[in-house]
């Protein structure tokens, strides 16, 4: 087991730019060294009564583990084709909730799985984006449908193209506001079907 030379804020993704996992965790700390990413290590360590994974600067930790991996992303774009659950780790048993992602958000899976679980990125605000954990199912290769109560598609596909270029959009003024994307996308699907352009009389 390593252990932190500092105190130090812990992070989603390799970089400062992400949210913090935990503001700090303090010098001496006990942390398992995962894989190493750039100059960056991703740690796991226990937030009784649940387990979290996190990024630190490499510096930041005694590494004591031997033959650590390194982690390349390979960034494959997935939809999201049933709303569910992200997580800190891979389980949802071990470690807590991280968000929840709606059906047809566009995520970046990573290239690590384990078990049922897939390691993604994916935007929560403006540019900042965060990393998690997914069960697999839950993610496709392909824009989902979206069907009416008699099963029947409610968009086109080029809307549905329309739709999940916008949803990035949708995400942070949902936040602002404190209403479901959803609603947001419904309305202007309504007003302008869902096109990003001003209408010609400027209302």
């Amino acid at each position: 087991m390593s252990k932190m030379n500092k105190s130090q804020a812990t992070y989603t993704g390799p970089a400062t730019t992400y949210p913090y996992v935990h503001s700090q965790i303090s010098i001496n700390y006990t942390v398992t060294v995962l894989w190493k990413e750039g100059t960056w290590v991703c740690i796991e360590y226990d937030n009784s009564p649940n387990k979290s994974r996190a990024y630190v600067p490499a510096s930041s930790v005694d590494i004591t583990e031997t033959n650590i991996p390194t982690f390349t992303p390979t960034n494959a774009t997935r939809y999201i084709h049933k709303t569910a659950d992200t997580y800190k780790g891979p389980s949802t048993s071990s470690y807590t909730i991280s968000s929840k992602l709606s059906k047809g958000v566009t995520v970046s899976y990573l290239g690590k799985k384990e078990g049922s679980f897939a390691f993604i990125e994916y935007t929560i605000s403006g540019t900042q984006k965060t990393r998690s954990y997914i069960i697999d199912t839950n993610l496709g290769t392909g824009i989902p449908n979206y069907t009416d109560y008699s099963g029947q598609n409610i968009l086109t596909s080029s809307e549905l193209t329309l739709l999940n270029s916008n949803i990035p959009f949708y995400q942070s003024a949902a936040q602002t506001y404190d209403i479901p994307w959803q609603m947001l996308a419904a309305i202007h699907f309504r007003e302008y079907k869902l096109k990003k352009e001003g209408p010609s009389n400027k209302v």
